[in-house]
């Protein structure tokens, strides 16, 4: 029962060290203390009637894990990344290291409860030359692109996480509740300090299945505070809801495949004027649907292949035809082989990536190639 249960926090944990979408944490109690590194190089071009840009994106991110004690864990981040800017025959450079993310849990009651806390240390890169980093930044963020790092540093944070897991019948059912606390800082020079919102997280799930076959769900439902510039509301970002389900199965020694959907549904944002007066309500984010599939292939008792596939719309947002950006689709087919190493792991993926943006008025190409090595120590 325990185990099962340890296993169903990873419902639980799933946001723990997802504050800035750069890193994910779950529970791995009794497993040896490990390390992991995932070298990406990412390139995307988009062209309209008028326009061409390209992005390159090198990232390098570090993880740790480390066990304290009988259930009871840490784990650490922290990611460098470069990335270059061609359009319109300027050329635009952001380099530099991220913040550095700490995160230490413990489970109690035998698993059937969790509490978790992390930081967030100001490490990484902030502060951007408004001319040249900034315009970086502003593409990195574009949600019908893909990035492994979106941005490098911003204030000091903390979170706190309480969860708990249970049996119901053969079902497997988890919950918990997340805070995340996001400090002040200079976003670019000659800027005020900026205090982004907070965010508050309420997510449950359930997993199940027979035999080789097992299924998992989750909901996800966000609430974020307003953002505030010369201690003044400015820009409140709009409730989050956020629907996973996964199917998995893998026959020992031959193969696995897993099929993943999700859809994410964004409120409406709000701006306030200086005298934190609202001056417009509206979708500045369109709605997202994704879908992967993939097989692994066991090539032996270590190596291992197959292909993959994935799938993303994004719906148009609300604002005017003139500055709104329409719906976009992008498509994505590759593939990855690897070999274990103990119990550590070491494989190279591909996928290439193509679609439009905006209605149809952009076509998007790209690709991203990947080395993943994890060691246990």
């Amino acid at each position: 029962m325990a185990s099962k249960l340890r296993a169903l926090c990873v419902i639980v944990a799933a946001l723990v060290i997802m504050g800035a979408s750069t890193a994910q944490g779950q529970i791995i109690y009794g497993q040896p203390a490990a390390a992991g590194t995932r070298l990406t190089l990412t390139h995307w071009e988009i062209k309209s009637d008028t326009f061409k840009t390209e992005v390159d994106q090198y990232s390098f991110p570090v993880t740790s894990f480390v066990p304290l004690g009988e259930n009871f864990e840490a784990q650490l981040y922290l990611a460098s990344a470069s990335s270059d800017l061609s359009v319109a025959g300027n050329d635009y450079k952001l380099t530099g290291i991220g913040d550095v993310r700490a995160q230490v849990s413990h489970s109690f009651s035998d698993d059937h409860l969790l509490i978790s806390g992390g930081i967030s240390l100001p490490t990484g890169k902030k502060k951007l030359t408004f001319d040249e980093e900034w315009n970086v930044l502003q593409l990195l963020t574009q949600n019908f692109l893909s990035f492994p790092v979106r941005r490098l540093g911003e204030g000091f944070g903390f979170n706190g996480l309480v969860g708990g897991a249970t049996m119901l019948g053969s079902v497997r059912a988890g919950a918990g509740l997340m805070y995340q606390f996001n400090g002040k800082y200079t976003p670019y020079e000659g800027a005020d300090k900026y205090d982004p919102g907070d965010w508050i997280s309420v997510n449950g799930g359930l997993d199940g299945g027979s035999g080789s076959w097992l299924w998992t769900g989750n909901l996800i439902f966000t609430l974020y505070t307003a953002d505030k510039y010369k201690g003044s509301k400015s820009f409140k970002q709009g409730t989050q809801t956020e629907l996973q389900f996964g199917v998995r199965t893998e026959k020992a020694e031959s193969y696995a495949a897993s099929l993943d959907l999700g859809y994410l549904l964004r409120g409406r944002n709000t701006r306030y004027q200086a005298d934190e007066t609202i001056s417009e309500q509206l979708r500045l984010l369109g709605n997202e649907f994704n879908a992967g599939f993939s097989v692994m292939k066991y090539l032996g008792p270590n190596w291992f292949a197959g292909p993959s596939l994935d799938i993303r719309f994004v719906g148009e947002d609300e604002r005017p035809a003139d500055e709104g950006l329409g719906s976009s689709n992008i498509l994505g087919i590759g593939g990855a082989f690897g070999r274990k190493l103990g119990k550590g792991l070491f494989d190279i993926g591909f996928t290439y990536y193509t679609g439009s943006a905006d209605g149809g008025d952009m076509d998007i190409t790209g690709y991203q190639l990947y080395t993943d090595l994890k060691l246990a120590l």
